[in-house]
């Protein structure tokens, strides 16, 4: 209701300056016809001061943290003693790798920590937002259920998810050329992405980073993936992985750095429509936290906090 009042006011405004400037115009011999074009000029400067804060742009952030667990016994990347709430959440990262040679194994961490797993997460990242954004990129809203054993999602379409972009998975393999889990067939099954209207995306890598840009005249948005740190876990995983008694440092966790950066063009940042590409913004920052481990950790205290309510009230 108040954005149909300020575009009416507006137009209400222009024709009415409209009206004096031509006023001005066909009396340009009239002798206080200086004077008063003066005054219109001077006028525009409080209004100027009033609106230019509207040319700035405006950036918002999401930081997540990804891990991947190293076996130097098995030489590989595990995902736990099954079952476990970890396992549960990565299940699509490690989806489909099986005849893919080599996709998890490594002589050690390290050799696998860099583009072994950043090609893991990456491909997790675009798995992640092919599944939300696979039929439109607008929910007007996402209901979540949480079970006692189970979660479940439900999406609301929006007005606008007519108005898209389609990105197919060849056009994604072409993309995402320098990731062989991309690339290689029968790994990724979503047949495509869908993104905002006027949309690209882009990929750029260096020996230790990955980033991911969807670009929009209206909103960008960035994720960039980072390889943190990597270190023995001596006391295992709690709730995923117990600790190896003759060998303290077998396993080792792989942290990676995933930040989701939203870039709302100038003079869009007040717009109308920026609150479904906020929403859009919010959608992709809700489903790449899938894979953080701070909230899956959050999740198995819960869980272990349960069970053992559980055990007391009813042993």
């Amino acid at each position: 209701m108040i954005v149909q009042i300020v575009k009416i006011a507006l137009i209400g405004y222009g024709l009415l300056a409209c009206f004096f400037i031509i006023l001005l115009w066909r009396n340009a011999s009239a002798p206080d016809a200086l004077k008063n074009t003066g005054v219109v000029l001077a006028s525009i400067l409080p209004i100027a001061l009033l609106v230019l804060p509207y040319l700035n742009s405006e950036t918002i952030e999401k930081r997540y943290t990804y891990m991947l667990l190293f076996d130097s016994k098995r030489k590989t990347l595990i995902w736990g003693q099954e079952p476990n709430l970890y396992n549960s959440a990565y299940i699509p990262i490690f989806a489909n790798l099986g005849g893919l040679k080599d996709a998890l194994t490594g002589n050690s961490w390290t050799e696998v920590m860099d583009k072994k797993g950043l090609d893991l997460i990456e491909r997790g990242a675009l798995e992640a937002l092919q599944n939300r954004f696979s039929v439109s990129w607008d929910y007007a809203s996402v209901s979540k259920f949480k079970g006692p054993s189970f979660r479940s999602e439900y999406y609301n379409f929006a007005d606008t998810s007519s108005n898209k972009t389609d990105i197919s998975l060849t056009e994604l393999q072409r993309i995402f050329k320098h990731n062989r889990l991309v690339v290689q067939p029968g790994v990724d099954v979503f047949p495509n992405l869908v993104l905002p209207p006027n949309s690209n995306i882009q990929t750029k890598q260096t020996d230790n980073e990955r980033t991911i840009t969807i670009s929009n005249p209206k909103l960008s948005v960035e994720i960039r993936i980072t390889g943190q740190m990597g270190g023995p876990q001596q006391q295992g995983i709690w709730g995923v992985q117990p600790p190896d008694p003759e060998d303290m440092n077998r396993y080792t966790g792989m942290f990676y750095g995933v930040s989701v950066i939203g870039k709302i063009g100038s003079t869009w940042v007040y717009s109308p429509e920026m609150t479904t590409y906020r929403r859009w913004f919010d959608n992709i920052s809700d489903v790449l936290s899938t894979y953080d481990w701070e909230k899956i950790d959050n999740d198995i205290h819960d869980y272990v906090f349960r069970k053992s309510m559980s055990k007391i009230l009813d042993p």
